[in-house]
């Protein structure tokens, strides 16, 4: 029975305790409100991350000169018209070189900044070309002005009866050239390594 009575006591001050701290703490956020003439320290101001439009399914085609130049496929998108930024989810991106190659870009999320026409996907990123070479890596960025795919992340590319490690690379769209930076290891199919 005195144990029983022990454990009621235990739980009441601590109980009280618990109640003191919210109190020291509530008084503290006041204090520091007042202090700092801040009305907002513990709110947030939603307007900031709230998107001014959110679509799903979207579809969006870059053409120029009457030549389809690349297109973004998204499950969802949240445009942003201060920071001029739209945020795509489940992306799949389609370029078309100037070879009339097709080049497939999937990724789990992306963001097209609308002033710059630049784009960073990010999360399970896959390139595929039209002949089935596939690159991997974990982010790559795109820009329109320099017609450009890009990452400095590691990357690992399979094709052509080999798998290529390295860190970063670059493909050029308009010339079709493509580079593996700071390559690691050639694998052949055979499993033979090579540099």
């Amino acid at each position: 029975m005195s144990i029983k009575i022990t454990q009621v006591l235990e739980q009441k001050y601590f109980t009280w305790a618990l109640a003191l701290i919210l109190l020291s703490l509530v008084l503290w956020v006041g204090y520091q409100k007042g202090k700092q003439g801040r009305e907002d320290l513990w709110t947030v101001d939603l307007s900031r991350i709230k998107a001014d439009l959110v679509l799903t399914g979207v579809r969006y085609t870059r053409s120029e000169n009457g030549r389809i130049r690349w297109v973004i496929n998204a499950a969802g998108a949240r445009f942003f018209d201060e920071k001029q930024l739209v945020k795509l989810d489940c992306v799949r991106m389609q370029f078309f070189t100037s070879q009339n190659q097709k080049v497939l870009v999937q990724a789990d999320s992306g963001r097209y900044d609308l002033a710059t026409e630049e784009m960073s996907v990010s999360g399970h990123v896959k390139v595929v070309s039209e002949k089935g070479d596939t690159l991997y890596t974990d982010t790559l960025h795109f820009s329109n002005a320099r017609n450009l795919i890009w990452s400095r992340d590691r990357v690992r590319m399979k094709g052509g009866g080999m798998e290529i490690r390295g860190k970063g690379f670059e493909y050029y769209l308009g010339q079709g050239k493509f580079i593996i930076r700071k390559q690691k290891t050639v694998i052949q199919e055979g499993g033979k390594i090579g540099l």
